[in-house]
């Protein structure tokens, strides 16, 4: 072999010689690399759904150790419950829970947004008939006069003969002043609530009003303070009847005796107990001395429209000539919303409702509130 061919196969030796290293070591490398890689796989199977190959044969699923947690199962049950801490392979895992799934029936936790009502609930408000039946008359003053004639007997005689002496009568008239009276209330209210929930302005403003007149309402027929609204029981005349008479029956001696005294009786306003009794009294064959329950909405005793309110005692109806009395408007009720006192700073609005009224009985013989006695 000539010298030049072996000098041409000894570099090709080196040559090959060298590739053969390097590739080794770049596959040491990969190796090596692969090597991680099976090593990050096998730790995120074990920490997810794990895999069989593990030592000692088990099988180390996290998620059923989780759902198993008896923490866990307490805090599903108990959705009042803000946080948990649940163990986990040596770990703590703390779970937590703004608004639980309240009403349903699965095991998800998940937010729900609530229905609102934007009604104010649980506010009873009875119609106040007082208001529908008495006349009303407008003043412009804090209080009002009149002349009350009351107790007039006509005097009027034949003349016995020519130059005689005529009969003669009198004029019992009293100057009469009844009071204008205020009657008003208020609430402090967030002005954000206000912002937030527009309709509660009105159902505000209507509750605050309704409070107003039904304690006007209440002292048009029983106020007695002096000073104040006298009601119509405290002004009517006593209507005494016999106490075996129903009391139906008692309502209609009395609208007689106003009928004859010259009065004309249109109204009764009366205990809505007692005006159950006379609508559900029965008779011996157990049929409906009235109307009863079967009745319309109209509510007449003794063809006297019938006004129903808690305010009149218990078995002391009024019965009366509307026209002899009269509710003094001086203010109807109404609401205004303002700040006051520390309001602004606050942040809050006060709301005020409030009326200006008083009541006249022109005529007091012409009211009569029903009494029982002997016979």
């Amino acid at each position: 072999m000539s010298k030049e061919i072996a000098e041409v196969i000894e570099e090709h030796g080196k040559a090959v010689n060298e590739f053969k290293t390097r590739a080794e070591g770049r596959l040491e490398r990969i190796e090596g690399k692969l090597a991680s890689v099976d090593s990050a796989i096998m730790e995120l199977a074990q920490k997810a759904e794990g895999f069989r190959g593990m030592p000692d044969g088990k099988k180390t699923r996290p998620l059923d150790e989780l759902k198993s947690s008896p923490e866990l199962q307490a805090f599903a049950k108990n959705r009042s419950v803000k946080s948990v801490n649940v163990p986990i392979n040596g770990s703590l895992v703390e779970i937590k829970a703004v608004v639980g799934d309240v009403a349903g029936s699965g095991n998800d936790l998940y937010n729900v947004e609530p229905q609102r009502d934007s009604r104010l609930a649980n506010n009873p408000m009875r119609r106040l008939s007082v208001f529908d039946v008495l006349p009303r008359l407008q003043v412009s003053s804090n209080s009002f006069q009149y002349n009350a004639l009351d107790q007039y007997t006509n005097a009027a005689a034949y003349q016995t003969q020519e130059g005689a002496e005529k009969a003669q009568g009198n004029l019992p008239t009293e100057l009469v002043t009844a009071p204008i009276v205020t009657i008003a209330h208020y609430i402090k209210l967030s002005e954000q609530v206000l912002d937030d929930a527009p309709a509660l302005t009105q159902q505000v403003s209507t509750l605050l009003r309704y409070g107003v007149l039904a304690k006007a309402s209440a002292e048009i027929i029983a106020g007695a303070t002096v000073g104040k609204i006298q009601g119509l029981a405290t002004q009517a005349t006593q209507h005494q009847v016999p106490g075996t008479m129903a009391l139906a029956d008692a309502i209609g001696s009395a609208a007689t005796a106003l009928d004859v005294e010259g009065w004309n009786a249109d109204t009764v306003i009366i205990h809505p107990n007692d005006l159950f009794a006379i609508r559900s009294e029965r008779t011996t064959d157990d049929g409906y001395v009235a109307s009863g329950w079967v009745g319309g909405n109209e509510q007449t005793i003794w063809g006297l429209r019938a006004v129903s309110d808690p305010s009149v005692t218990e078995g002391e109806p009024l019965v009366l000539d509307s026209s002899q009395v009269a509710i003094l408007d001086r203010m109807d009720a109404r609401v205004e919303f303002g700040r006051s006192g520390d309001d602004m700073i606050n942040n809050l609005v006060t709301a005020l409702a409030e009326a200006r009224l008083g009541l006249a009985v022109f005529s007091p013989s012409a009211v009569k509130i029903i009494g029982f006695g002997s016979e």
